[in-house]
């Protein structure tokens, strides 16, 4: 990336950073200032996407050339002329700028300000954030205010209208009239509202907010500007206004559904001129046309009320259609290509509508997060996040590089995880430390049913296998996985909700250690104590197609669990897990395969049910289980024992 650029090196002393002096002339001749104490040094920060790598660019930094990514050449750009409209007097930007201020080439330099971007971010005065969108976005707007208004004031119009009633909302705010001629009043202001949602949808289509990187490049400073081409948004502002939009997407998704019937059925422009052309036969005439769009109605059919049979018909009856067609302003042909031009750009944008649906959750997710650390910022110093809820949205994110899935948001966690940033390490290895971390942080062993749901299938390289106890962060959550299934269909969550939070282990923590497998691998195998449950002795016959298994254990009770469990599996329950799990012993290792549900249907079993769940249990056979925390009460009574497990 930095061509033959030679780096000072920064001796990975604290605090100290490398900040980039913006040329602002436009020639592309930055200096880059090698020791800066990001504590004492007022600079701003920049986010934005990296892009590829294809095509790059020539620059010179400190008289020597360096290469960027087009889109870094973009972003300098952008935040040059940014600096320059709101603030001309000064005349030195500092800019922190990962690609130029870290040796990319250095793998310890790069791992130890890696290390330090949660401070460099909550340091600088600012983050500008380069937002890659069409140029169409922002052409004719020269500034943020007038942006807004204008994108405001096509949606809290249509606001203020609808509290006039339903009348007022159709004629008055959408111009769904019963005719609804091309370039008239209504469909003009009808396509500046859709071209303001299209504007929106652009902006959280944006690759920005899938960024890993951003959490923490915007959460940490208290202020932030949207770069939108020339148009500069205040995060709190750009909230608000998506906000808006957001909270009537399901109203605009309704009128655009009615905007196009109407435009199926409309005669574009001819029903409204007829009384201008028609004399006593203008009531024949409507009736003959609506007689016509019935028809056409009930076939199915558009009905494209301009086309020449239709007004052969209307000539038929009063001879009208040369006095028609010669007070219209195109010809019959040119209204039927228009129309269907019409159409189809309502079309295009309802099913944009439906794409925009899942591309307003990364960015709304981005910026509440960031207006609840504002408020908790007001009581806390330097709020924090839980590492295992970072993770869970890490795996939602795009990262060049696998292992910033996790090293982008170490600077967002509670401190004391004992993570280093080591870009050598392989991603089963990052994975496993996490899990560790996690776990020894929460004393809890929660991660588990956040591990039953990797992707099986993932390939992995035979030397570098991901524990089964490990989540697999860096697969991207699918909400139709057959795992999810499976928990569906044995009804696993409807338990949890329906007979209250599964409570397995009660208030026990984990007790568990870490320890390297065969191959000398570190964190690799767990020891954790847990309660055997049952054995699976006894196969049920289930459907070809089921998604689960179903066995009768030692006990008597029927188990449902995954599909690839077999007799002489053990259901456990591990102490600081509140979910039961079905493993497999292999040569003194186990291996979790999956939840478990225990349904009772032996009264020998109905001890180890508790209290109200017991009552419940009486009265509700098929929701019997043991997730209640049956065994541990018998362990306190002394009644079970704990077993070590190494789970691999």
């Amino acid at each position: 990336m930095a061509s033959n650029f030679t780096y000072e090196s920064l001796h990975s002393v604290p605090d100290v950073i490398r900040l980039l002096e913006v040329d602002l002339s436009g020639s592309n001749q930055h200096k880059l200032v090698r020791q800066a104490n990001m504590r004492s040094t007022k600079y701003l920060a920049l986010s934005y996407t990296w892009g590829t790598n294809s095509t790059q660019i020539n620059i010179l930094l400190n008289f020597q050339p360096f290469l960027i990514n087009p889109n870094l050449s973009k972003a300098l750009e952008s935040v040059r002329q940014h600096w320059i409209r709101h603030y001309p007097q000064r005349n030195v930007l500092l800019l922190w700028v990962d690609q130029i201020c870290i040796n990319q080439n250095d793998d310890v330099e790069k791992g130890h300000q890696v290390s330090m971007m949660g401070d460099i971010y909550r340091c600088a005065h600012q983050t500008l954030v380069w937002l890659p969108v069409p140029a169409s976005v922002a052409a004719g707007f020269q500034d943020w205010q007038t942006w807004r208004n204008w994108h405001q004031n096509q949606i809290t119009t249509s606001q203020t209208i609808v509290t006039q009633g339903p009348v007022a909302q159709a004629e008055m705010v959408y111009g769904l009239d019963a005719d609804y001629p091309v370039g008239s009043d209504s469909d003009n202001r009808d396509r500046e509202l859709m071209m303001a949602w299209n504007h929106i949808h652009d902006i959280i289509a944006s690759p920005w907010w899938e960024r890993a990187w951003i959490y923490q490049e915007i959460m940490g400073p208290d202020h932030a500007t949207f770069l939108i081409g020339r148009v500069s948004a205040p995060w709190e502002e750009l909230y608000e206004l998506l906000q808006l939009f957001f909270s009537q997407r399901h109203r605009h998704g309704d009128f655009c559904a009615r905007l196009m019937r109407t435009l199926r059925s409309q005669g574009n422009g001819y029903m409204m001129r007829l009384p201008n052309c028609c004399g006593g036969c203008l009531d024949e005439c409507r009736m003959f046309i609506g007689e016509s769009r019935d028809a056409a109605s009930r076939s199915g059919n558009d009905w494209g009320g301009f086309a020449p049979e239709i007004w052969r018909g209307v000539a038929r009856v009063c001879g009208c259609l040369e006095t028609i067609l010669s007070r219209c302003s195109t010809s019959s042909v040119s209204d039927e290509e228009t129309q269907a031009n019409q159409r189809a750009f309502v079309k295009r944008h309802s099913e944009r509508l439906l794409e925009a649906e899942a591309l307003w959750k990364p960015s709304n997710f981005v910026l509440q997060s960031k207006k609840e650390l504002q408020e908790r910022k007001k009581s806390v110093s330097v709020p924090y996040l839980s590492l295992l809820q970072l993770m869970g949205h890490s795996r939602n994110c795009k990262a060049s590089v696998p292992l910033d899935k996790v090293y982008a948001f170490l600077g967002l966690a509670e401190p004391g995880h004992g993570i280093q940033v080591d870009y050598s390490k392989t991603a089963n290895t990052v994975l496993a430390e996490v899990a560790c971390a996690i776990t020894l942080k929460q004393e809890r062993l929660d991660i588990l049913g956040i591990a039953m749901q990797n992707d099986k299938s993932r390939v992995q390289s035979p030397t570098d296998q991901l524990p089964s106890w490990v989540p697999d962060w860096s697969v991207k959550d699918d909400a139709n996985t057959e795992y999810k299934t499976f928990l569906e269909d044995i009804r696993y969550d409807s338990m949890n909700y329906s007979l209250g939070p599964s409570q397995a282990s009660k208030t026990k923590k984990a007790d568990v250690s870490f320890h390297a497998d065969s191959h000398g691998r570190p964190n690799r195998i767990l020891r954790a104590r847990g309660i055997l449950a049952d054995c699976l002795m006894r196969a049920k016959p289930s459907a070809a197609a089921s998604s689960f298994s179903h066995f009768i254990g030692e006990g008597g009770a029927e188990i449902k669990t995954v599909p690839n469990a077999r007799i002489g599996d053990e259901v456990w329950v591990l102490l600081g897990c509140d979910d039961l799990f079905t493993l497999r012993k292999d040569r003194g290792l186990y291996t979790i395969l999956g939840h478990a549900m225990v349904l009772e249907r032996n009264p020998l079993f109905e001890d180890v049910l508790s209290g109200t769940l017991n009552e419940r249990v009486q009265a509700a056979r098929e929701s019997q289980h043991i997730r209640d925390g049956g065994l541990i009460e018998r362990l306190g009574r002394g009644e079970a024992a704990t077993t070590d497990l190494m789970i691999s």
